[in-house]
């Protein structure tokens, strides 16, 4: 999901290499990635895009997940007749499609985040950049 080149490969293939090294290793190289965008657009540049992409995405799904939920109360009374209490199914299938809502959204903010973030990064730091010129020539006039 994040256009990070890892040679996994590589280290697969090193000699008694554990799982739990390869995870810190790909942890370690995500890590340096995002300190290096930090470093490119400021902390608060990318907070604010973080923030921005999380909420976005988080609307989008939420919305798809209500629209599930009232698919499923649609059709949950016909489970009354396969002898099953429609309300627990219900709940179970309503848990289930949640769950599965958060693990994509999880999915679903790091790709965005990785395909947008330079370009919101921009926009967002063009905005500041703006917002800071426009109250100095306030100031400058009061």
């Amino acid at each position: 999901m994040l256009d990070i080149d890892l040679p996994v490969d590589e280290w697969a293939k090193e000699e008694g290499i554990a799982d739990e090294e390869l995870l810190s290793r790909i942890e370690q190289r995500v890590d340096e990635h995002m300190a290096a965008k930090v470093a490119q657009w400021g902390p608060d540049v990318m907070r604010y895009v973080e923030k921005t992409i999380l909420l976005q995405t988080l609307d989008h799904l939420w919305r798809e997940h209500l629209v599930m939920l009232d698919h499923l109360r649609q059709v949950i009374g016909l489970r009354g007749y396969g002898q099953r209490d429609p309300l627990q199914e219900y709940k179970s299938e309503a848990f289930s499609l949640f769950e599965a809502m958060i693990a994509h959204l999880r999915e679903a903010v790091t790709a965005q985040f990785d395909a947008g973030r330079d370009r919101a990064a921009g926009r967002a730091a063009a905005i500041a950049a703006d917002g800071s010129a426009q109250i100095r020539s306030e100031h400058r006039r009061g």
